[in-house]
């Protein structure tokens, strides 16, 4: 396994711990349950350690993209985005570790701080993750589609004319 491999495994449980978290919360405030609220920041935690992996594992990702001659500015917008997005990140978890260790009951005004922050961090690392999509999926950026109308697969009418026996 290299580094770009160990990236594209290690990126995804920030997005996807996120936003599970915040639904795992969101249910869990809706319910007024503790537990589970708890689990939310639980996640967040979880989020945040994907976080340090997709970080550290980000340079050696890049140099192996950049050896494939994928876009120098495409992987530059991603490794901007994807810092800020690591650093939210971390920054939420680490709110949320403290949060659990204090063992008392989440205040609810300190539980929507965090579900905010978890919400703003999940539209950044959502971007970050379509920005870095895009470097080495075509099917994002519409390249795909650009080949696909130019060379259409034949509909059922043209299978009809082959068919028909023409006269001559």
């Amino acid at each position: 396994m290299n580094a770009a491999h160990l990236h594209l495994l290690a990126n995804h449980l920030p997005l996807f711990a996120v936003l599970l978290g915040l639904l795992v919360g969101l249910y869990g405030a809706w319910r007024r349950e503790e537990s589970v609220v708890r689990v939310a920041l639980m996640l967040f935690v979880l989020a945040a350690l994907g976080a340090v992996a997709a970080y550290f594992s980000g340079h050696g990702a890049e140099e192996i993209v950049e050896e494939l001659g994928r876009s120098h500015d495409a992987i530059e917008a991603h490794e901007e985005t994807g810092n800020l997005a690591a650093y939210l990140t971390i920054a939420l978890g680490v709110l949320s570790l403290v949060t659990l260790i204090r063992r008392g009951p989440v205040a609810p005004a300190w539980r929507t701080a965090l579900f905010v922050l978890a919400l703003v961090v999940l539209g950044v690392v959502g971007y970050a993750a379509n920005l870095g999509g895009r470097i080495s999926h075509p099917e994002i950026t519409g390249a795909a589609l650009q080949e696909t109308t130019r060379s259409p697969v034949p509909g059922p009418e043209a299978a009809e004319e082959a068919e028909e026996p023409h006269e001559d």
